[in-house]
Protein backbone atom coordinates (compact mmCIF):
# COMPACT_ATOMS: atom_id res chain seq x y z
CA UNK A 1 0.00 0.00 0.00
CA UNK A 2 2.99 2.26 0.93
CA UNK A 3 4.56 1.65 -2.72
CA UNK A 4 1.24 2.16 -4.58
CA UNK A 5 0.96 5.65 -2.98
CA UNK A 6 4.76 6.59 -3.48
CA UNK A 7 3.76 5.28 -7.27
CA UNK A 8 0.94 8.11 -7.74
CA UNK A 9 2.80 10.43 -5.91
CA UNK A 10 6.02 9.78 -8.67
CA UNK A 11 3.47 9.90 -11.45
CA UNK A 12 1.93 13.28 -10.16
CA UNK A 13 5.01 14.89 -9.87
CA UNK A 14 6.17 13.99 -13.26
CA UNK A 15 2.78 14.36 -14.83
CA UNK A 16 2.16 17.84 -13.56
CA UNK A 17 4.97 19.59 -15.35
CA UNK A 18 4.14 17.88 -18.62
CA UNK A 19 1.06 18.99 -18.57
CA UNK A 20 1.59 22.65 -17.82
CA UNK A 21 4.31 22.64 -20.68
CA UNK A 22 1.43 21.22 -22.78
CA UNK A 23 -1.05 23.31 -22.49
CA UNK A 24 1.94 25.83 -22.87
CA UNK A 25 2.68 24.97 -26.07
CA UNK A 26 -0.50 24.43 -27.00
CA UNK A 27 -1.63 28.31 -26.46
CA UNK A 28 1.33 29.06 -28.41
CA UNK A 29 0.59 26.93 -31.13
CA UNK A 30 -2.78 28.58 -31.18
CA UNK A 31 -2.01 31.77 -30.85
CA UNK A 32 0.68 31.55 -33.92
CA UNK A 33 -1.77 30.49 -35.55
CA UNK A 34 -4.41 33.36 -34.62
CA UNK A 35 -1.75 35.65 -35.65
CA UNK A 36 -2.99 37.90 -32.74
CA UNK A 37 -0.43 40.80 -32.42
CA UNK A 38 1.00 42.38 -29.25
CA UNK A 39 0.06 45.87 -29.61
CA UNK A 40 0.96 48.92 -28.02
CA UNK A 41 -1.36 51.80 -27.96
CA UNK A 42 -0.11 55.78 -26.92
CA UNK A 43 -2.48 58.44 -27.47
CA UNK A 44 -1.03 61.91 -27.21
CA UNK A 45 -3.26 65.52 -27.57
CA UNK A 46 -1.70 68.39 -28.97
CA UNK A 47 -2.57 72.14 -28.15
CA UNK A 48 -4.99 73.85 -30.22
CA UNK A 49 -4.03 74.43 -33.93
CA UNK A 50 -6.16 76.83 -35.87
CA UNK A 51 -8.58 76.36 -33.19
CA UNK A 52 -8.89 72.54 -33.47
CA UNK A 53 -7.37 69.77 -31.27
CA UNK A 54 -5.52 67.28 -33.23
CA UNK A 55 -5.08 63.40 -31.15
CA UNK A 56 -2.25 61.65 -32.29
CA UNK A 57 -3.07 57.83 -32.05
CA UNK A 58 -0.07 55.43 -32.64
CA UNK A 59 -0.18 51.51 -32.66
CA UNK A 60 2.96 49.27 -33.17
CA UNK A 61 2.55 45.38 -33.12
CA UNK A 62 5.20 42.93 -33.91
CA UNK A 63 4.68 43.16 -38.35
CA UNK A 64 2.99 46.72 -38.50
CA UNK A 65 2.93 50.67 -37.05
CA UNK A 66 0.65 52.93 -37.04
CA UNK A 67 0.34 56.85 -36.31
CA UNK A 68 -3.38 58.80 -37.15
CA UNK A 69 -3.75 62.03 -36.55
CA UNK A 70 -7.60 62.97 -35.90
CA UNK A 71 -9.13 66.52 -35.15
CA UNK A 72 -11.24 67.26 -32.56
CA UNK A 73 -13.56 70.22 -33.71
CA UNK A 74 -16.63 72.19 -31.87
CA UNK A 75 -18.95 70.41 -34.40
CA UNK A 76 -19.84 66.85 -33.63
CA UNK A 77 -21.32 66.06 -36.57
CA UNK A 78 -17.81 66.83 -38.51
CA UNK A 79 -16.15 65.01 -35.54
CA UNK A 80 -18.66 61.95 -36.54
CA UNK A 81 -17.82 62.08 -40.33
CA UNK A 82 -14.29 62.33 -40.65
CA UNK A 83 -13.44 59.68 -37.76
CA UNK A 84 -16.10 57.06 -39.69
CA UNK A 85 -13.47 57.64 -42.43
CA UNK A 86 -10.57 57.40 -40.40
CA UNK A 87 -11.76 54.04 -38.80
CA UNK A 88 -12.52 52.82 -42.21
CA UNK A 89 -9.07 53.63 -43.41
CA UNK A 90 -7.18 52.04 -40.91
CA UNK A 91 -9.67 49.22 -40.99
CA UNK A 92 -8.46 48.54 -45.05
CA UNK A 93 -5.03 48.79 -44.13
CA UNK A 94 -5.61 45.96 -41.48
CA UNK A 95 -7.27 43.68 -43.82
CA UNK A 96 -4.48 44.57 -47.11
CA UNK A 97 -2.05 43.44 -44.39
CA UNK A 98 -3.13 40.26 -44.05
CA UNK A 99 -3.74 39.78 -47.22
CA UNK A 100 -0.01 40.63 -48.46
CA UNK A 101 1.46 39.62 -44.91
CA UNK A 102 3.61 37.48 -47.31
CA UNK A 103 5.27 40.55 -48.98
CA UNK A 104 7.26 41.29 -45.75
CA UNK A 105 9.96 39.63 -44.47
CA UNK A 106 11.15 38.86 -40.90
CA UNK A 107 12.83 42.11 -40.65
CA UNK A 108 10.25 44.34 -42.35
CA UNK A 109 7.47 46.10 -40.70
CA UNK A 110 4.51 47.91 -42.36
CA UNK A 111 3.31 50.95 -42.12
CA UNK A 112 0.56 53.51 -41.85
CA UNK A 113 0.54 56.76 -41.05
CA UNK A 114 -2.30 59.53 -41.48
CA UNK A 115 -0.65 62.88 -41.06
CA UNK A 116 -3.30 66.04 -41.13
CA UNK A 117 -2.29 69.52 -42.17
CA UNK A 118 -5.22 72.33 -41.38
CA UNK A 119 -5.32 75.71 -43.31
CA UNK A 120 -7.91 78.01 -41.79
CA UNK A 121 -9.56 80.46 -44.17
CA UNK A 122 -11.77 82.21 -42.15
CA UNK A 123 -13.50 81.96 -38.86
CA UNK A 124 -14.96 79.34 -39.19
CA UNK A 125 -14.06 77.98 -42.48
CA UNK A 126 -11.07 75.47 -42.68
CA UNK A 127 -8.90 73.03 -45.31
CA UNK A 128 -8.18 69.82 -43.50
CA UNK A 129 -5.79 68.37 -45.56
CA UNK A 130 -5.03 64.19 -44.49
CA UNK A 131 -1.94 62.75 -46.12
CA UNK A 132 -1.73 58.95 -46.07
CA UNK A 133 1.16 56.95 -46.25
CA UNK A 134 1.08 53.19 -46.83
CA UNK A 135 4.33 50.69 -47.17
CA UNK A 136 2.78 46.90 -47.31
CA UNK A 137 6.17 45.55 -48.37
CA UNK A 138 6.73 46.82 -52.09
CA UNK A 139 9.92 48.75 -53.40
CA UNK A 140 8.31 52.23 -52.03
CA UNK A 141 5.49 53.10 -50.01
CA UNK A 142 2.14 54.96 -52.02
CA UNK A 143 0.60 58.37 -50.71
CA UNK A 144 -2.74 59.50 -51.21
CA UNK A 145 -4.36 62.41 -50.28
CA UNK A 146 -7.96 63.16 -48.82
CA UNK A 147 -8.82 66.67 -48.03
CA UNK A 148 -12.32 67.66 -45.84
CA UNK A 149 -13.02 71.41 -46.61
CA UNK A 150 -15.19 72.11 -43.87
CA UNK A 151 -17.78 75.18 -41.88
CA UNK A 152 -18.09 74.92 -38.16
CA UNK A 153 -20.22 76.99 -37.96
CA UNK A 154 -22.63 75.42 -39.42
CA UNK A 155 -21.85 71.59 -39.22
CA UNK A 156 -20.94 71.42 -42.71
CA UNK A 157 -18.71 69.71 -44.86
CA UNK A 158 -18.11 70.78 -48.91
CA UNK A 159 -18.85 69.21 -52.13
CA UNK A 160 -16.61 70.18 -55.16
CA UNK A 161 -19.99 71.69 -57.00
CA UNK A 162 -21.16 73.92 -54.43
CA UNK A 163 -17.46 75.70 -55.30
CA UNK A 164 -18.06 75.17 -58.93
CA UNK A 165 -21.50 74.14 -60.28
CA UNK A 166 -19.61 71.52 -62.44
CA UNK A 167 -22.93 69.64 -63.21
CA UNK A 168 -24.20 72.70 -65.07
CA UNK A 169 -22.36 71.48 -68.67
CA UNK A 170 -21.42 75.49 -69.94
CA UNK A 171 -19.75 75.80 -66.07
CA UNK A 172 -17.90 72.55 -66.46
CA UNK A 173 -16.34 72.72 -70.25
CA UNK A 174 -15.39 76.72 -69.14
CA UNK A 175 -13.93 75.10 -65.59
CA UNK A 176 -11.70 72.49 -67.49
CA UNK A 177 -10.48 74.82 -70.48
CA UNK A 178 -9.22 77.10 -67.95
CA UNK A 179 -7.75 73.91 -65.86
CA UNK A 180 -5.93 72.63 -69.72
CA UNK A 181 -4.82 76.48 -70.28
CA UNK A 182 -2.86 76.02 -66.47
CA UNK A 183 -1.89 72.84 -67.28
CA UNK A 184 -0.31 73.44 -70.59
CA UNK A 185 1.66 76.35 -69.21
CA UNK A 186 3.38 74.03 -66.04
CA UNK A 187 6.38 72.16 -67.57
CA UNK A 188 6.22 70.28 -64.48
CA UNK A 189 2.63 69.42 -64.65
CA UNK A 190 2.80 68.64 -67.90
CA UNK A 191 5.39 65.79 -67.21
CA UNK A 192 3.23 64.58 -64.23
CA UNK A 193 0.16 64.11 -65.88
CA UNK A 194 -1.09 61.82 -68.66
CA UNK A 195 -3.56 64.10 -69.82
CA UNK A 196 -6.07 61.27 -71.15
CA UNK A 197 -5.89 60.10 -67.84
CA UNK A 198 -6.72 63.34 -66.44
CA UNK A 199 -9.28 64.06 -68.21
CA UNK A 200 -11.24 60.66 -66.96
CA UNK A 201 -10.76 62.04 -63.68
CA UNK A 202 -12.09 65.74 -64.11
CA UNK A 203 -14.83 63.94 -65.53
CA UNK A 204 -15.35 62.21 -62.26
CA UNK A 205 -15.19 65.37 -60.64
CA UNK A 206 -17.25 64.13 -57.44
CA UNK A 207 -14.37 62.23 -56.94
CA UNK A 208 -11.28 64.83 -56.84
CA UNK A 209 -9.82 65.77 -54.24
CA UNK A 210 -9.54 69.63 -53.57
CA UNK A 211 -8.65 72.28 -51.49
CA UNK A 212 -9.65 76.33 -51.81
CA UNK A 213 -6.72 78.78 -50.35
CA UNK A 214 -6.93 82.72 -50.29
CA UNK A 215 -5.47 82.67 -53.83
CA UNK A 216 -5.95 79.31 -55.64
CA UNK A 217 -7.73 76.18 -56.04
CA UNK A 218 -6.03 73.00 -56.07
CA UNK A 219 -6.77 69.95 -57.10
CA UNK A 220 -4.75 66.82 -55.21
CA UNK A 221 -4.34 64.26 -57.56
CA UNK A 222 -3.42 60.55 -56.81
CA UNK A 223 -0.67 59.57 -59.72
CA UNK A 224 -1.56 56.41 -59.52
CA UNK A 225 -5.07 57.75 -61.41
CA UNK A 226 -3.06 60.24 -64.09
CA UNK A 227 0.75 58.75 -64.20
CA UNK A 228 2.16 55.30 -63.70
CA UNK A 229 6.01 56.84 -62.76
CA UNK A 230 5.13 57.36 -59.28
CA UNK A 231 2.97 56.86 -56.20
CA UNK A 232 3.10 60.05 -55.69
CA UNK A 233 0.45 62.70 -55.33
CA UNK A 234 0.64 65.65 -57.55
CA UNK A 235 -1.10 69.01 -56.73
CA UNK A 236 -2.46 71.19 -59.35
CA UNK A 237 -2.59 75.00 -58.09
CA UNK A 238 -5.23 77.20 -60.81
CA UNK A 239 -5.01 81.09 -60.07
CA UNK A 240 -8.52 81.99 -58.27
CA UNK A 241 -8.61 85.08 -60.89
CA UNK A 242 -8.67 82.60 -63.76
CA UNK A 243 -11.92 80.82 -62.09
CA UNK A 244 -14.04 84.64 -61.47
CA UNK A 245 -16.37 83.42 -63.80
CA UNK A 246 -17.19 79.88 -62.77
CA UNK A 247 -16.81 80.51 -58.62
CA UNK A 248 -20.13 80.45 -57.00
CA UNK A 249 -20.75 84.01 -56.15
CA UNK A 250 -22.11 83.33 -52.59
CA UNK A 251 -18.69 81.13 -52.07
CA UNK A 252 -16.44 84.25 -52.77
CA UNK A 253 -18.31 86.00 -49.68
CA UNK A 254 -18.54 83.42 -47.38
CA UNK A 255 -15.07 81.88 -48.60
CA UNK A 256 -14.11 85.99 -48.06
CA UNK A 257 -12.09 85.31 -51.64
CA UNK A 258 -10.60 89.12 -52.12
CA UNK A 259 -8.34 87.84 -54.96
CA UNK A 260 -12.08 87.25 -57.18
CA UNK A 261 -13.18 90.32 -55.43
CA UNK A 262 -10.45 92.36 -56.66
CA UNK A 263 -11.02 91.26 -60.22
CA UNK A 264 -14.63 91.42 -60.52
CA UNK A 265 -14.21 95.08 -59.34
CA UNK A 266 -11.45 95.57 -62.34
CA UNK A 267 -13.57 93.87 -64.71
CA UNK A 268 -16.68 96.53 -63.34
CA UNK A 269 -13.96 98.94 -64.06
CA UNK A 270 -12.63 98.15 -67.36
CA UNK A 271 -16.97 97.50 -68.42
CA UNK A 272 -17.50 101.67 -66.99
CA UNK A 273 -13.75 102.34 -69.40
CA UNK A 274 -15.83 100.80 -72.40
CA UNK A 275 -19.29 102.51 -71.72
CA UNK A 276 -17.38 105.60 -71.09
CA UNK A 277 -15.31 105.53 -74.32
CA UNK A 278 -18.56 104.43 -76.70
CA UNK A 279 -19.98 107.49 -74.74
CA UNK A 280 -17.18 109.42 -76.18
CA UNK A 281 -16.91 107.89 -79.62
CA UNK A 282 -20.53 109.09 -80.16
CA UNK A 283 -19.92 112.79 -78.89
CA UNK A 284 -16.79 112.51 -81.14
CA UNK A 285 -18.84 111.78 -84.20
CA UNK A 286 -21.74 114.01 -83.91
CA UNK A 287 -18.40 116.60 -83.45
CA UNK A 288 -16.83 115.67 -86.43
CA UNK A 289 -20.34 115.65 -88.62
CA UNK A 290 -20.95 119.64 -87.36
CA UNK A 291 -17.01 120.86 -87.95
CA UNK A 292 -16.09 118.64 -90.84
CA UNK A 293 -14.13 121.72 -93.09
CA UNK A 294 -12.55 122.41 -89.36
CA UNK A 295 -11.14 119.01 -89.24
CA UNK A 296 -10.04 118.64 -92.72
CA UNK A 297 -8.11 121.95 -92.63
CA UNK A 298 -6.35 120.37 -89.61
CA UNK A 299 -5.37 117.26 -90.62
CA UNK A 300 -4.14 118.65 -93.97
CA UNK A 301 -1.52 121.31 -91.79
CA UNK A 302 -0.65 118.35 -90.11
CA UNK A 303 0.25 116.36 -93.40
CA UNK A 304 1.86 119.10 -94.33
CA UNK A 305 4.44 119.45 -91.26
CA UNK A 306 4.65 115.93 -91.81
CA UNK A 307 5.29 114.94 -87.92
CA UNK A 308 4.60 111.60 -87.05
CA UNK A 309 5.26 109.47 -84.16
CA UNK A 310 4.59 105.89 -82.92
CA UNK A 311 3.76 105.15 -79.38
CA UNK A 312 4.50 101.47 -78.92
CA UNK A 313 3.62 98.98 -75.81
CA UNK A 314 5.67 96.01 -74.84
CA UNK A 315 4.95 92.76 -72.25
CA UNK A 316 1.05 93.28 -72.16
CA UNK A 317 -1.69 93.27 -72.64
CA UNK A 318 -1.96 93.34 -67.95
CA UNK A 319 -5.31 93.41 -66.33
CA UNK A 320 -4.74 96.64 -64.48
CA UNK A 321 -2.87 99.03 -66.20
CA UNK A 322 -3.25 97.90 -70.11
CA UNK A 323 -7.20 99.34 -69.96
CA UNK A 324 -6.22 102.59 -68.04
CA UNK A 325 -4.06 103.32 -71.08
CA UNK A 326 -6.94 101.95 -73.56
CA UNK A 327 -9.17 105.20 -72.11
CA UNK A 328 -6.26 108.04 -71.80
CA UNK A 329 -5.18 106.96 -75.61
CA UNK A 330 -9.21 107.50 -76.51
CA UNK A 331 -9.03 110.59 -74.49
CA UNK A 332 -6.26 112.01 -76.89
CA UNK A 333 -8.16 110.20 -80.18
CA UNK A 334 -4.22 108.30 -80.20
CA UNK A 335 -3.54 105.22 -82.22
CA UNK A 336 -0.28 103.29 -80.55
CA UNK A 337 0.85 99.86 -81.29
CA UNK A 338 0.74 96.68 -78.90
CA UNK A 339 3.53 94.39 -78.72
CA UNK A 340 1.76 91.62 -76.53
CA UNK A 341 3.39 88.73 -75.05
CA UNK A 342 1.43 85.12 -75.96
CA UNK A 343 1.52 84.38 -72.23
CA UNK A 344 -0.41 87.33 -71.32
CA UNK A 345 -2.68 87.12 -74.31
CA UNK A 346 -3.23 83.54 -72.37
CA UNK A 347 -4.25 85.43 -69.44
CA UNK A 348 -6.34 88.08 -70.77
CA UNK A 349 -7.87 87.09 -74.15
CA UNK A 350 -10.60 89.49 -73.93
CA UNK A 351 -8.51 92.36 -73.28
CA UNK A 352 -6.49 91.82 -76.06
CA UNK A 353 -9.45 91.78 -78.36
CA UNK A 354 -10.80 94.73 -77.04
CA UNK A 355 -7.25 96.16 -77.59
CA UNK A 356 -7.59 95.62 -81.65
CA UNK A 357 -11.57 96.43 -81.48
CA UNK A 358 -10.36 100.31 -80.39
CA UNK A 359 -8.20 100.58 -83.91
CA UNK A 360 -5.22 100.18 -82.08
CA UNK A 361 -2.58 97.59 -83.77
CA UNK A 362 -1.61 94.11 -82.56
CA UNK A 363 2.18 92.97 -82.78
CA UNK A 364 3.81 90.16 -81.79
CA UNK A 365 6.83 89.97 -78.70
CA UNK A 366 6.85 86.25 -78.60
CA UNK A 367 5.46 83.87 -76.33
CA UNK A 368 7.33 83.26 -73.10
CA UNK A 369 9.95 87.15 -73.43
CA UNK A 370 13.60 84.81 -74.24
CA UNK A 371 16.11 86.10 -76.02
CA UNK A 372 15.65 84.70 -79.26
CA UNK A 373 20.09 84.95 -79.91
CA UNK A 374 20.56 82.67 -76.91
CA UNK A 375 18.31 79.93 -77.72
CA UNK A 376 18.03 77.23 -80.59
CA UNK A 377 16.90 77.89 -83.84
CA UNK A 378 13.96 75.87 -83.31
CA UNK A 379 12.74 77.32 -79.82
CA UNK A 380 13.46 80.94 -80.82
CA UNK A 381 11.03 79.75 -84.05
CA UNK A 382 8.36 78.39 -81.46
CA UNK A 383 8.60 81.81 -79.36
CA UNK A 384 7.43 83.84 -82.68
CA UNK A 385 5.15 81.09 -83.94
CA UNK A 386 3.19 80.62 -80.40
CA UNK A 387 2.79 83.88 -79.77
CA UNK A 388 1.38 84.49 -83.09
CA UNK A 389 -1.16 82.07 -83.04
CA UNK A 390 -2.42 83.69 -79.18
CA UNK A 391 -2.78 86.67 -80.51
CA UNK A 392 -4.57 85.55 -84.00
CA UNK A 393 -7.32 83.26 -81.78
CA UNK A 394 -7.85 86.00 -79.26
CA UNK A 395 -8.11 89.04 -81.54
CA UNK A 396 -8.93 87.41 -85.12
CA UNK A 397 -5.74 89.45 -86.70
CA UNK A 398 -2.75 88.22 -87.42
CA UNK A 399 0.21 90.33 -86.44
CA UNK A 400 2.95 91.05 -89.24
CA UNK A 401 5.14 93.21 -87.18
CA UNK A 402 7.70 91.67 -84.48
CA UNK A 403 9.75 92.96 -81.37
CA UNK A 404 12.47 90.48 -80.48
CA UNK A 405 12.96 90.82 -76.47
CA UNK A 406 15.88 93.17 -75.52
CA UNK A 407 15.94 94.14 -79.10
CA UNK A 408 18.77 91.56 -79.30
CA UNK A 409 18.43 90.26 -82.96
CA UNK A 410 20.96 88.49 -85.21
CA UNK A 411 20.42 87.06 -88.94
CA UNK A 412 19.00 83.94 -87.76
CA UNK A 413 16.27 85.98 -86.30
CA UNK A 414 15.64 88.26 -89.42
CA UNK A 415 15.40 84.99 -90.88
CA UNK A 416 12.73 83.51 -88.90
CA UNK A 417 10.79 86.27 -89.31
CA UNK A 418 11.33 86.69 -93.08
CA UNK A 419 9.53 83.30 -93.55
CA UNK A 420 6.37 84.68 -92.47
CA UNK A 421 6.73 88.06 -94.45
CA UNK A 422 7.29 89.27 -91.00
CA UNK A 423 9.57 92.71 -89.81
CA UNK A 424 11.61 93.22 -86.86
CA UNK A 425 10.77 96.34 -85.01
CA UNK A 426 12.80 98.41 -82.55
CA UNK A 427 12.46 101.77 -81.38
CA UNK A 428 14.47 105.08 -81.41
CA UNK A 429 12.94 106.74 -77.99
CA UNK A 430 13.92 104.24 -74.61
CA UNK A 431 12.81 106.10 -71.46
CA UNK A 432 13.49 103.07 -69.69
CA UNK A 433 9.87 103.46 -68.29
CA UNK A 434 10.68 100.00 -66.36
CA UNK A 435 13.71 101.33 -64.53
CA UNK A 436 12.30 104.67 -64.05
CA UNK A 437 9.11 104.17 -62.23
CA UNK A 438 8.70 108.14 -61.95
CA UNK A 439 6.29 109.62 -64.46
CA UNK A 440 7.85 112.56 -64.58
CA UNK A 441 11.07 111.48 -65.08
CA UNK A 442 9.82 108.38 -68.16
CA UNK A 443 7.69 112.01 -69.70
CA UNK A 444 11.40 114.29 -69.58
CA UNK A 445 12.74 111.27 -71.20
CA UNK A 446 10.54 110.55 -73.99
CA UNK A 447 9.29 114.70 -75.00
CA UNK A 448 13.54 115.18 -74.94
CA UNK A 449 14.38 112.73 -77.37
CA UNK A 450 11.14 112.52 -79.45
CA UNK A 451 11.80 113.73 -83.59
CA UNK A 452 9.43 113.57 -86.49
CA UNK A 453 9.13 109.46 -87.27
CA UNK A 454 10.23 108.75 -83.79
CA UNK A 455 9.18 104.97 -82.53
CA UNK A 456 8.67 105.28 -78.62
CA UNK A 457 8.88 102.54 -76.49
CA UNK A 458 7.21 102.06 -73.13
CA UNK A 459 5.10 99.09 -71.50
CA UNK A 460 1.54 98.60 -70.94
CA UNK A 461 2.46 97.00 -67.10
CA UNK A 462 3.41 99.92 -64.60
CA UNK A 463 1.05 102.25 -63.24
CA UNK A 464 3.32 104.88 -63.37
CA UNK A 465 3.72 104.91 -67.48
CA UNK A 466 0.02 105.03 -67.27
CA UNK A 467 0.30 108.34 -65.16
CA UNK A 468 3.08 110.07 -67.43
CA UNK A 469 1.12 109.21 -70.51
CA UNK A 470 -1.32 111.73 -69.89
CA UNK A 471 0.89 114.60 -69.96
CA UNK A 472 3.41 112.89 -72.68
CA UNK A 473 0.51 112.91 -75.11
CA UNK A 474 -1.10 116.53 -74.53
CA UNK A 475 2.40 117.98 -74.99
CA UNK A 476 3.41 116.31 -78.14
CA UNK A 477 0.18 117.07 -79.69
CA UNK A 478 0.76 120.84 -79.15
CA UNK A 479 4.47 120.73 -80.65
CA UNK A 480 1.91 119.59 -83.98
CA UNK A 481 2.91 115.49 -83.78
CA UNK A 482 -0.05 112.79 -85.04
CA UNK A 483 0.07 109.72 -83.56
CA UNK A 484 0.03 106.60 -85.58
CA UNK A 485 0.71 102.83 -85.73
CA UNK A 486 4.30 101.45 -86.86
CA UNK A 487 2.26 100.34 -90.02
CA UNK A 488 1.37 103.80 -90.65
CA UNK A 489 4.61 104.95 -89.62
CA UNK A 490 6.09 102.75 -92.38
CA UNK A 491 4.11 103.82 -95.38
CA UNK A 492 4.69 107.46 -93.74
CA UNK A 493 8.58 106.90 -93.80
CA UNK A 494 8.68 104.65 -96.98
CA UNK A 495 10.32 101.71 -94.80
CA UNK A 496 8.21 98.79 -95.75
CA UNK A 497 11.07 97.17 -97.51
CA UNK A 498 13.08 96.97 -94.39
CA UNK A 499 14.18 93.38 -92.47
CA UNK A 500 14.78 95.90 -89.07
CA UNK A 501 13.39 99.32 -88.54
CA UNK A 502 14.35 101.71 -85.86
CA UNK A 503 12.60 104.85 -85.71
CA UNK A 504 14.42 108.03 -86.78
Amino acid sequence: MKKLKENKLISAIIFIPLLILSIFIILHIFDKQTDVPNVYTDVQEWGKYAGININIKTEEADNYSTSISTPITSSDYVNDFIEQWLVAEEDRFLVDLNRLSNRLTDDMMAHFNIQLEIDQLTADIYNLIFTTFTYLGESSGEHTTKVFTLDLANDHIFELTEIINLDDEKVFNKFQKIVNKVIKNDEQIVESIDVSSFERSLNEYEQLEWSIHEDQLTLHLHATEVSSDTKDTVELDIPLEKLTTVVDKQIVQDFDLTVIDEKIEEERKQAQLEKERKQKEKEKEAEKEDQSSIDTDADEAVDDDGKYVALTFDDGPSGTVTPEILHILNEFDAVATFFMLGIQVDYYPELAAEVASQGHEIANHTQNHMNLTTVRNDVARQEIALSREKIEEATGETPHLVRPPYGAYDNATINLASENDETLILWSVDPDDWKHRNPRTIERNVLQAVRPGSIILLHDIYESTAEALPNILEELKKQGYTFVTVSQLMEQEDMAAMKVIRGQ
